[in-house]
């Protein structure tokens, strides 16, 4: 995940410059308070948002349980990119874990941006490469590590993540149990 990581911040650093010289009539700064849904079911994604502060949480339910994909962090880039480009109906939900900042641009405004400006296509094609390198990366993070290794990972490269986020959701992200990450805690 630190490919993407390096990656996506030199992205963010070009789509800054972009958002300062093109597109600052149509971002807007953002407060949600914690436990506020930016996304769920049902809904359509209308916004791209960049992380000015704060922690969100992306999961999905199954089984009565929510199972968590992804946790975006200040400077990182959050959607539901699937249902922003096929316009269909979301099955995840986007939460805030604490009161969060985010700048957003209606995906209906940078549809329109992108056809008037050849940087934005640019960008955007180098955030979906960006975007498929993390999930290329969060699979093998999956596949190839065992609970310990992931869980000593996130000590290691997102210490602010295990000292903020609840054991649920962490437990959720590595794909393990509650009572198995426990386990895990103690061995360390």
């Amino acid at each position: 995940m630190m490919l993407y990581k390096n990656f996506a911040t030199s992205v963010l650093k070009d789509l800054k410059a972009a958002i300062d010289d093109q597109m600052a009539d149509f971002v807007e700064l953002v407060e949600f308070p914690k436990n506020s849904l930016l996304l769920s079911p049902g809904q359509r994604n209308l916004y791209y948002y960049v992380v000015e502060s704060g922690i969100l949480v992306n999961y999905y339910i199954r089984d009565g349980e929510e199972v968590v994909t992804s946790f975006t962090f200040p400077g990182d880039i959050v959607a539901d990119f699937r249902t922003a480009v096929f316009k269909v109906a979301s099955t995840d939900y986007i939460k805030a874990l604490g009161p969060v900042k985010v700048y957003r641009i209606s995906v209906s405004d940078f549809d329109k941006l992108k056809k008037e400006n050849n940087l934005l296509l640019e960008l955007e094609r180098q955030l979906i490469i960006a975007y498929a390198l993390l999930l290329d990366e969060r699979l093998r993070f999956i596949q190839h590590t065992t609970a310990l290794e992931r869980y000593q990972f996130l000590m290691d490269h997102y210490p602010q993540l295990i000292a903020t986020v609840s054991t649920r959701y962490i437990a959720s992200y590595i794909g393990v149990k509650v009572e198995t990450l426990s386990r895990i805690r103690s061995k360390i």
